[in-house]
C-alpha cells in the first residue's frame, strides 16, 4: 500500500527548499511533494489560472490523487483555496503563519509592501530584499543570527517578479474562500506565535473560529517563521498531527 503523501507550500520570497528540514522529518512516514510556486524558485510566473490550478496540475502529473498540506504564510492561504475547491483530495492541513485573502490587512502593512514594489523599482532587487527582510514581520527572526542566516538565504534567489510587476502575490488566490471557511471540511492545525504580527495572529482565531474542525496553537516566544525558529516544535507537532495523533474537536 503506498505511503500517504503530504504537499509542502512554502511562503512569499521564499522556495521549496525551505521545507528541507522538514522533509527529513516526514520522508520515513509520507511521501512528500513540495513545489515551487508560479514566480518563485525554478517555476515560471502565471500566465492564466491561478495557484490552485497549478497545484491540481502540479499534483496530476506527480499520480498524487490525495495528500495532506503544510503550508507557511501565503503556502496556507494556497492550501485553504485548494481545499476548497478539492475538498475530496484533502486529507489533512497544516497552517502556520498563514495569510488570507480577503482578511483586512493594516494600512501600514500594505504601505510597506507598497513601498518595496517600488524600492525594487527604482533601486534594484537587492535592495528591495534587504527592505523585506527588515520589516516588523521578521523582528523576532533577526533576534537570532543564525536563524536569520537561513532566512536571508531563502530569500536570495527570489526573482523580485511580483515586486517589478506591481502585483500582490494574493492576485492568484480566489477571494472566495474567505466567505465559505465552513466548507473546508479537512482537519486543521492552526499554527501561530506570540511573537506573530497582530493581524496575523488574528487570521489564526479567525479560522479557529470558522473552519469547522480545527485545533489551534499558539507558540509562546516564536514569530512569523515559525518552522526556523522553533524547529523541534513544529517538527513535531506537524508530524504528530499528520499522523492522526491529535484530536479534532467534532
Amino acid at each position: 500500500m503506498p505511503r500517504p503523501t503530504v504537499t509542502l507550500l512554502h511562503g512569499h520570497t521564499l522556495n521549496a527548499s525551505m521545507w528541507d528540514d522538514l522533509v527529513r522529518v516526514l520522508e520515513p512516514h509520507f511521501a512528500v511533494v513540495r513545489p515551487d510556486l508560479p514566480g518563485y524558485g525554478d517555476t515560471l510566473p502565471l500566465g492564466e489560472g491561478n495557484y490552485t490550478d497549478f497545484l491540481e496540475h502540479f499534483l496530476n502529473v506527480q499520480g498524487v490523487e490525495r495528500t495532506h498540506l503544510v503550508g507557511l504564510s501565503l503556502g496556507g492561504n494556497v492550501a485553504l483555496d485548494f481545499a476548497h475547491k478539492y475538498a475530496d483530495r484533502v486529507d489533512r492541513i497544516v497552517l502556520a503563519a498563514t495569510s488570507l485573502r480577503g482578511f483586512p490587512v493594516p494600512p501600514d502593512f500594505v504601505a510597506a509592501l507598497t513601498f518595496l514594489r517600488e524600492v525594487a523599482v527604482s533601486r534594484g532587487l537587492e535592495v528591495a530584499r534587504e527592505r523585506w527582510l527588515a520589516h516588523p514581520l521578521f523582528a523576532s527572526t533577526r533576534e537570532r543570527p543564525e536563524i536569520f542566516a537561513r532566512l536571508r538565504a531563502a530569500t536570495a534567489t527570489y526573482s523580485g517578479w511580483h515586486w517589478l510587476q506591481s502585483l500582490s502575490p494574493s492576485t492568484w488566490i480566489d477571494p472566495a474562500v474567505f466567505d465559505d471557511l465552513t466548507g473546508i471540511t479537512a482537519p486543521t492545525l492552526i499554527l501561530t506565535g506570540t511573537r506573530e504580527l497582530p493581524h496575523h495572529r488574528d487570521i489564526a482565531y479567525h479560522l479557529a473560529e470558522h473552519l469547522p474542525y480545527n485545533t489551534l496553537i499558539e507558540r509562546a516566544g516564536v514569530g512569523h517563521m515559525i518552522n526556523f525558529e522553533d524547529r523541534s516544535f513544529f517538527e513535531q507537532t506537524t508530524l504528530t498531527f499528520l499522523k492522526g495523533a491529535l484530536l479534532i474537536p467534532a
